[in-house]
């Protein structure tokens, strides 16, 4: 991106911006590991961040260029306290960065993994979390369609947010092509390419709420098919003597409703409301949860809440042949351009643009191109002016200023009729030079500049006037009165010989 910078003055304030690159990062270690590439652990003065770090290789390989974009997109439109913000967005030659919230507390996978269950005033709370950060989203239109406990992070004091919104998607009552997820997690309709809704990530908080409870999910297997067959052929439900102890029965029934199979059946399905007013959060207060002003009954550790072993870990596919295919064209331009687009900085929300627009080309400019213009031009209107008229066409047209590179290869658009005028008037049979408006000229110069052409008419010679301006051959006079004066001796010479003979 380089490290170009501008200056905004925005109601009497000076107020300066610079573009975001990696640079100014310290990077500090690995926090976390994804499908595209590392989630790093960065500080930016006194302040630290999370930032995703997605190679476009791995990108192009797996063909998710548009899932990244839209990630970034929806990321800039959505801010909230269950959420993970994001600050910047920027790219390089070879990634894309994502700077994030950092939230120490680490991933709900890695802390079941650790636990393996927890209690029920635990997991209300954690459930609580996330409805409302999918309220927040679901109000937005936005279906998050990948809620699992890898995308739901604890901070320092144990409060929940969603993050990962690669394939979040705006609702469309036209959406059954879209089946991206995680196996075990995906709603059936979603396995059998049907139209779906909001009660999809419901349909995955009931997943998280039966692991929390028991341990292990609901539908296990060793691969994506097994998973999938599970899913649409068995109908989870928890009975009374599987329900553990110091459960109640209103926490299992809260999991069989979110697990129903039938979207129409499924709590969520009419919105959080539904899921709000079930009577397992019968007098739970939502509204101090909102203000985070309850104490979490899980609070994580102050270390590290991370698995250094899976952070560390390579990726099998490094050496296929997609990767090195997706190597190879990462170096045209043209795949470059896939990312173009890809900033984004929170600093300049308050100002109200985006500063993508500050290097954007205007298309309004034209790139014009200089022709040499003939010699045998016919002479410009322009000597049939008045001196008035003509001071403006030179002024309006450029004739006798200095310009800049800049200023001659751009042309502002207008009638077509407009631009042949500026173009004629602009160049006029000769170039303009450029010199400074300080340089002294003597009177010769200020006035007409007549050019003189010899012309074999027997009588002698004739006489040219051109317009007003210093031109790159106003030196010709010279030479041309050097030649009249040689052949008007000639012709004394011939004369006086004649005369004598």
């Amino acid at each position: 991106m380089g490290n170009c910078s501008f200056k905004e003055d925005r109601d009497g304030e000076e107020v300066s911006c610079k573009v975001v690159t990696k640079n100014q990062f310290m990077m500090m270690y690995v926090i976390g590991k994804g499908g595209f590439g590392r989630v790093w652990r960065v500080q930016e003065g006194d302040c630290q961040y999370a930032m995703k770090e997605m190679s476009k290789q791995r990108i192009l390989a797996k063909k998710s260029v548009n899932s990244v974009l839209n990630e970034r997109n929806l990321l800039s439109k959505l801010h909230h306290d269950f959420i993970v913000n994001m600050k910047y967005a920027f790219q390089d030659r070879h990634n894309l960065y994502l700077v994030m919230d950092y939230l120490g507390g680490g991933d709900l996978r890695y802390h079941i993994c650790k636990h393996r269950r927890f209690t029920e005033l635990q997991t209300k709370f954690f459930a609580a979390n996330i409805v409302l950060g999918l309220e927040y989203c679901h109000k937005n239109s936005i279906i998050h369609r990948d809620i699992k406990p890898e995308n739901i992070v604890f901070d320092n004091e144990g409060y929940l947010r969603i993050t990962d919104f690669g394939i979040a998607r705006i609702w469309n009552p036209e959406n059954k092509k879209d089946t991206s997820g995680t196996p075990g997690y995906m709603a059936p309709e979603v396995m059998c390419r049907q139209n779906h809704g909001v009660a999809v990530d419901y349909f995955a908080l009931g997943v998280i709420v039966f692991e929390c409870i028991f341990g292990f999910r609901p539908y296990r297997g060793k691969s994506r098919k097994e998973i999938r067959d599970q899913i649409l052929a068995k109908q989870i439900k928890i009975r009374r003597h599987d329900i553990p102890e110091g459960w109640t029965a209103e926490a299992c029934d809260f999991a069989n409703k979110l697990l129903q199979r039938k979207p129409g059946s499924r709590l969520g399905y009419n919105g959080p409301a539904d899921v709000k007013s079930h009577p397992w959060f019968d007098g739970f207060p939502w509204e101090k949860l909102k203000k985070k002003q309850l104490i979490a009954p899980f609070i994580p550790e102050s270390t590290d809440n991370f698995d250094v072993k899976v952070t560390n870990d390579g990726w099998k596919d490094e050496d296929t042949d997609k990767m090195k295919e997706a190597n190879l064209l990462l170096r045209r331009e043209t795949v470059q351009d896939l990312f173009k687009g890809y900033y984004y900085d929170q600093s300049f929300e308050s100002f109200g643009y985006n500063i993508e627009e500050k290097y954007r080309p205007d298309p309004r400019i034209l790139q014009h191109k200089r022709v040499p213009v003939s010699r045998t031009m016919k002479p410009s209107p322009a000597r049939k002016m008045s001196s008035s008229q003509r001071k403006v066409t030179r002024s309006n047209s450029g004739v006798g200023r200095s310009r800049t590179n800049s200023q001659h290869n751009s042309i502002t658009p207008g009638s077509t009729e407009e631009r042949k005028s500026n173009i004629s008037g602009t160049f006029q049979r000769y170039k303009p030079i450029s010199r400074p408006e300080s340089a002294t000229m003597s009177k010769n110069h200020s006035k007409n500049i007549m050019k003189h052409k010899i012309r074999s008419s027997g009588s002698g010679i004739t006489k040219m006037a051109l317009p007003k301006g210093p031109f790159h051959y106003r030196n010709e006079s010279k030479k041309i009165s050097q030649i009249c004066s040689r052949s008007s001796t000639r012709r004394s010479t011939k004369a006086g010989l004649s005369s004598q003979q």
